[in-house]
């Protein structure tokens, strides 16, 4: 008589392998909605993890009011900024200092961001009102350089703009916003001081009339002219 007690254990051939795959298939599955909720900007948690393995800019959908870094002043490199030299869609280099005496509003952004696209919109229906306040750059961050953003911008800003646009080209870039740069995600504006210092950081969807009342305190003391 055959002893089958220990049968009733004993997997079916193949019935082990489905379960296997339980654990791999969940964890692909988790990987891709980091991947794409991340570089989409969905999931700000998702981007923040993606911006600290990469080192890369991610899109951020933040919709809270613009969040500061918290720093204030820039001790090691103050007036940086005013070193650096990016390019135009053109190739045609431009020197940051030639935009001192005032303070500038620097919009950090790439096409394939949604975030940055939405807060485009706004800045750019509020720029004659920001202009009256800053010299107002937009800064690509996008890796296909010059033929993606100008085909962008062909196709979106064919109209008037008080945006200088750029790409950022010069390697120095992080190094001078890194004291200040909490965040490895895009979109984010930077307040650079009528001086060359970044002074301070905002990451997030953007509010104008918050930007104006920043840029009117940083504004050069009008006695001081005169």
């Amino acid at each position: 008589m055959t002893d089958s007690r220990h049968n009733h254990f004993r997997p079916r051939p193949g019935a082990v392998l489905p379960w296997l795959l339980w654990p791999i298939l969940l964890v692909i599955g988790l990987s891709t909605y980091v991947l794409v909720a991340g570089s989409t900007g969905f999931c700000p948690t998702c981007s923040a993890i993606l911006g600290a393995v990469s080192g890369k800019a991610i899109a951020t959908g933040d919709s809270t009011t613009p969040v500061r870094d918290g720093s204030a002043q820039m001790d090691s490199a103050a007036g940086a900024f005013s070193t650096l030299t990016f390019h135009q869609v053109d190739g045609t280099p431009v020197q940051m200092s030639d935009y001192l005496g005032k303070p500038v509003l620097v919009e950090v952004w790439a096409t394939w961001c949604a975030p940055c696209r939405r807060n485009r919109k706004v800045l750019f229906e509020a720029q004659d009102l920001l202009a009256d306040h800053a010299n107002l750059l937009a800064l690509s961050v996008d890796q296909g350089g010059a033929p993606v953003v100008g085909a962008y911008l062909k196709k979106e800003h064919a109209g008037d703009s008080r945006w200088t646009e750029l790409l950022a080209t010069d390697p120095a870039f992080r190094s001078v916003i890194r004291p200040h740069d909490q965040r490895p995600t895009i979109p984010k504006l930077i307040y650079i001081s009528a001086g060359g210092d970044v002074i301070d950081i905002e990451y997030g969807e953007v509010d104008p009339s918050w930007i104006v009342n920043r840029l009117k305190a940083m504004a050069p003391s009008e006695s001081s002219g005169g």
